[in-house]
């Protein structure tokens, strides 16, 4: 096979295998479907870009998680007859115990919401830093490029004379 055919298909291979990777950038696209238990991921493995995605996600997931009080509508029974009576029963229990609960589970539902702001905002702060990092990088590599270019030609003047 002729060196240049050869080269050819790695680059077409290289380009495949990069398309498939940015359509896999999540583990849902990657599986086809969605995961619904839980499995361990090793942060220090992931990506910058990846990174930032599943922050993103947990961020918003904590959002919505923010409020603690469990919401009356969300107390059910699977029995077919006697369920009604159980979910009567469940809801003014816990009305009652709302009088208790209240205030302690308010006061944790500001605490959330205080922490997730938080997070927030360290989360855009991280991301400002980074974008700064990578400006004074690419500045720096800019310079140095220049300075070596600059330093160049007179070396070839001095070895002329």
């Amino acid at each position: 096979m002729e060196p240049t055919k050869i080269v050819s298909e790695i680059q077409s291979l290289e380009n495949e295998i990069a398309q498939w990777c940015q359509a896999a950038t999540t583990m849902d696209r990657l599986t086809g479907e969605t995961i619904d238990r839980p499995h361990s991921l090793d942060l220090w493995e992931l990506s910058d870009r990846e990174l930032d995605g599943w922050m993103g996600d947990q961020l918003s997931r904590l959002n919505e998680d923010v409020d603690p009080r469990p919401l009356l509508e969300e107390i059910s029974s699977h029995r077919r007859f006697i369920g009604p009576v159980i979910v009567f029963f469940k809801r003014m229990l816990m009305k009652a115990l709302n009088l208790y609960t209240s205030s302690i589970l308010e006061r944790q539902r500001r605490f959330n919401q205080e922490t997730l702001a938080f997070q927030l905002a360290s989360y855009i702060r991280i991301r400002r830093i980074q974008s700064l990092v990578d400006t004074v990088t690419r500045q720096l590599s800019e310079s140095e490029e220049l300075q070596s270019i600059s330093e160049y030609p007179p070396a070839e003047a001095e070895k002329k004379q």
